[in-house]
């Protein structure tokens, strides 16, 4: 079926294939890993973006405090 006898170029060709795997293994995780990294930073720029397009809760201000002098149009 397959034949994985490589002769006289064996100590040539398989580690070829090995550092060829290694690279393809660090290209692969290297990928997952800035997948992740662009989910996170996505997900973060989303909420602030809704946390800035959110209506903040203002509370109302409170009356002024009555004044110590007399209103105009009241006699003493």
């Amino acid at each position: 079926m397959l034949d994985f006898d490589a002769g006289k170029y064996a100590a040539y060709v398989w580690p070829a294939y090995g550092l060829t795997a290694i690279v393809i293994g660090g290209m692969v995780a290297d990928t997952l890993a800035r997948a992740r990294r662009w989910r996170r930073e996505v997900e973060a720029r989303e909420a602030a973006q809704a946390e800035a397009a959110a209506p903040v809760a203002r509370t109302p201000k409170p009356d002024p405090a009555p004044s110590a002098e007399p209103q105009s149009g009241t006699t003493e």
